[in-house]
């Protein structure tokens, strides 16, 4: 018979040995006899796996930083290639002068004073009206040759002809309207920016570099306000003009059918009548070009006038004296010439 001491003391001593060695025992791994809850389970392993995760991202940043972010070398070639596309997309989206605005408007070149820099913008946009007077010479004229190419032809009698005869004589008057106009207009920006210019350079002469252009500004203003109501009214002659000669197409056809069933073929009337619609082709190809450029420079300088806030303490004299002073006397001699300096377009 066995001793039952011994016996218990085999079976404590195996149960110890199975605690400590079995696999099912383990409290990481599940078993029938041992199911521990997976918060248990991943008590151990989420921060062994956070820091490896963390590890890798680290490996990957300092990889692209080192690498993958910089860009390629800076060499005057890609810079004059990159230079020559960017203004060729801007060219092509008609951006270019309004890019060259806003830059201009946002900060002033090197060595020239933001004031200086506005009384610069407000002399350019006259001057550019005031370089309309080709345009606007050479529209008057083709009105005028339309007008009297009309005589010389002797078109069939008859509603389309009469007012095919309208729209032109009515071309003729608005552009000499205009042209009338428009000289009124350079006569009093000659006479208001006379004066300016006297009363700049005086203060630029007499106080040196510092100096207080308060009245100048506010006359300045006061110029670049009572510009555009004159421009205004101008414009709006000019749109009308515009309106009539869009007419001319329509009432070109019906006019020739009218001649044409009325005379046939005939060689002298098929002559002048294509000569008339040459001409009346010209006329309404430069009225639109004149309204485009017209309402351009109508719309810069009431941007410029918007804009036109300048300090009235000056610092720095010296841009007005190299810069402002001689873009007016250049506009002085522009306006006192009505333009005529300017080469016909």
């Amino acid at each position: 018979a066995s001793d039952p001491g011994n016996a218990l003391a085999k079976a404590e001593e195996g149960v110890s040995t199975q605690d400590a060695g079995s696999p099912e025992n383990d409290p990481l791994l599940p078993n029938k006899q041992n199911k521990t809850p997976d918060a248990a389970k991943w008590r151990y392993l989420g921060p062994a796996i956070g820091v490896g995760v963390l590890g890798l991202l680290i490996v990957l940043a300092v990889t692209f930083l080192k690498g993958g972010s910089q860009p390629p070398p800076q060499t005057p070639e890609v810079q004059s290639s990159c230079n020559r596309h960017v203004k060729e997309l801007l060219q092509q989206g008609g951006l270019v002068e309004q890019n060259k605005q806003m830059q201009e408007r946002q900060g002033a070149p090197q060595g020239q004073s933001k004031p200086a820099q506005k009384w610069e913008e407000a002399v350019q946009t006259i001057a550019a009206v005031g370089h309309l007077r080709a345009n606007l010479k050479s529209l008057k004229d083709t009105a005028e040759k339309a007008s009297n190419q009309i005589q010389n032809w002797s078109p069939v009698p008859g509603g389309s002809t009469r007012q095919w005869v309208k729209i032109t004589a009515r071309a003729v008057v608005a552009s000499q309207n205009l042209e009338t106009d428009f000289e009124g207009w350079c006569e009093t920006q000659h006479t208001t920016f006379n004066a300016l210019a006297k009363l700049l350079e005086k203060k630029v002469v007499s106080h040196g570099n510092v100096m207080n252009i308060a009245v100048e500004n506010k006359m300045l203003q006061r110029i670049m306000i009572t510009t555009l109501e004159s421009l205004q009214n101008m414009k709006t002659k000019l749109e009308g003009l515009q309106a009539d000669l869009t007419k001319m197409p329509a009432c070109a056809l019906h006019m020739g059918v009218e001649a044409c069933l009325k005379k046939g073929s005939n060689k002298h009337w098929a002559k002048g009548f294509t000569e008339q619609i040459a001409i009346a082709q010209d006329l309404t190809g430069r009225a639109s070009l004149f309204v485009y450029r017209f309402s351009n420079d109508y719309a810069n300088m009431k941007d410029v006038l918007n804009h036109l806030d300048i300090s009235n303490s000056i610092e720095d004299a010296h841009p007005f004296q190299t810069k402002v002073l001689p873009q007016l006397r250049q506009l002085l001699n522009l306006l006192d010439n009505h333009g005529e300096n300017v080469g016909t377009e």
